[in-house]
């Protein structure tokens, strides 16, 4: 069976060697302008004259402010407060209302305009997203997210039209899985699907990370130019613009998907992609800019509230795992502590629900249960002493991160390890290993994710996406969150003993 840890990108390496952001062109719903550090404007789109009723040769070079009725001045446009994104209103040549979103780009801003207009209720789309968020401000039971998270795909879709709303939850490696889904068309189904990483390769998850939305309007638009004073400049920094013309390979992806438009708005978790709210519809599909940024407010309102509801499950569980660690480890308290350990072993085991376990130290080697043999032992010790986690790692495919663990992941496919350094055990430096065995399980894919198309020799998106079944091999059932926050908590505790125990 093929491993699903291990997915290479192969469909989309196209794509990893794009830079994105440097595209050169934009989608044509809108214009664009890219102030230097002098105001002066070093690019614009060869739009401009439809859109700003000035061609782009009259911009090039000159200060836009007089050009737009003087409405547009330098000190409006410097972004407020270190956020990246500011919107206003501008005008014409000739007043007619513009949306203006302006971003820096490089050393320089970058000036988006669009055609004003309230393309869905935005007066209801305020009041409607506390409603979206309510229940993860206050979680009562534990299956609290999954019935926020569908609430959430819900109101969106009645909010903007969109045809298929879901939320997608990247994993440890990258791939995805839709955790919620709101149809108002009829289109395919993804619910409960997994995706392989390579769907959204590294270069756009960074993209999302940084900018937190992602607007397609017309995916069979095309693209426009944009246009510079000096050929030599190359290309504006697009980073944070909303204009940004499509990859090629996205727009395959779209296609194959049958999507004409689609909306992301980024769900981040302490500064890194937790996931994205993606919607999707087989039409064009115009929303406002204003619209657009309360959509943004709505995913960042849901970062903050499943923030909360991790800090309550924190709160739940510390009390009783500290309980838990502290009869542990009286019970091991009137013999050494490693010694102490091997005793209660099957307490040891059960507070992270873990198969077998090792004690490590550096100069014994101790198997609790079914652990891997003392060389293999070594190895992963070797690798945990390579991570950078201030004493502690978790994870639950073990053979993506030690190769050789593959030959012994009917043991150990899974691992929790701890470092705890205790001056009074002669420096030695205290290792623990918790381990659960191999999980064969079924997982449903969106599509082959062994295939992601392509004939001749030319790799392009894969074109199915009829789901696709695979039995799972070589990982463990994932640490939750209360067996890693167990295994913290015995940490700190070791850590705060002052002399052997006796």
């Amino acid at each position: 069976m093929v491993d699903t840890g291990s997915r290479s990108e192969p469909g989309l390496q196209g794509c990893e060697s794009e830079r994105l952001h440097l595209s050169g062109e934009i989608q044509p719903f809108g214009a664009l302008l890219r102030l230097d550090p002098d105001g002066q404007v070093s690019h614009a789109s060869a739009n401009c004259g439809a859109v700003l009723g000035i061609p782009p040769e009259a911009l090039l070079g000159q200060i836009p402010g007089p050009l737009l009725g003087g409405l547009v001045g330098l000190d409006e446009l410097t972004p407020l407060g270190g956020f990246p994104i500011l919107r206003t209103k501008a005008f014409t040549a000739h007043g007619d209302a513009l949306d203006l979103a302006v971003s820096p780009s490089g050393e320089g801003l970058l000036l988006e305009f669009e055609p004003t207009g309230d393309f869905s209720g935005t007066h209801s789309l305020k009041l409607k997203s506390l409603e979206a968020i309510h229940l993860l401000h206050s979680p009562t039971v534990r299956e609290q997210p999954n019935a926020s998270f569908q609430i959430l795909t819900e109101t969106i879709a009645d909010l903007t039209g969109y045809g298929r709303v879901l939320i997608y939850r990247f994993a440890d490696d990258w791939s995805g899985e839709v955790v919620a889904e709101t149809l108002r068309r009829p289109m395919q189904s993804y619910q409960g699907l997994h995706f392989p990483a390579a769907d959204i390769p590294v270069i756009a998850r960074d993209l999302y990370t940084l900018n937190r939305q992602r607007y397609i309007r017309d995916a069979l638009a095309g693209s426009v130019p944009i246009l510079g004073c000096d050929p030599a400049d190359g290309a504006p920094d697009q980073t944070f613009g909303d204009l940004r013309s499509v990859s090629p390979m996205h727009l395959t992806y779209l296609g194959n998907m049958g999507v004409r438009a689609s909306f992301s708005a980024s769900i981040l978790m302490r500064g890194k992609l937790w996931g994205l709210i993606a919607c999707h519809h087989p039409e064009p599909k115009p929303l406002s800019l204003d619209v657009r940024q309360q959509l943004v407010k709505i995913a960042r309102d849901f970062s903050v509230g499943l923030l909360v509801y991790i800090a309550s499950i924190h709160l739940k569980f510390i009390d009783g795992i500290q309980r838990e660690v502290r009869t542990m480890l009286d019970s091991a308290g009137h013999l050494d502590l490693t010694q102490g350990l091997v005793r209660c072993q099957d307490r040891f085991l059960a507070l992270v629900g873990a198969d077998s376990a090792a004690i490590l130290t550096d100069d014994s080697v101790i198997r609790l249960g079914d652990a891997p043999a003392t060389d293999d032992l070594a190895l992963i010790d070797h690798w945990f002493d390579s991570q950078d986690g201030k004493g502690f790692a978790s994870t639950a495919h073990l053979a993506a991160q030690i190769p050789e663990a593959e030959t012994f992941r009917a043991q150990a496919s899974g691992v929790i390890a701890l470092r705890v350094r205790l001056a009074w055990l002669s420096g030695s430096s205290l290792r623990l290993f918790w381990f659960r065995r191999e999980w064969p399980h079924l997982v449903q894919w969106a599509g082959d994710p062994t295939k992601p198309g392509g004939s001749g020799g030319v790799l392009t998106p894969r074109q199915s996406f009829t789901t696709w079944s695979e039995l799972a091999r070589g990982r463990a059932r994932p640490w939750e969150l209360p067996d890693l926050l167990a295994a913290k908590t015995l940490r700190a505790c070791l850590c705060s003993l002052k002399v052997p125990a006796a």
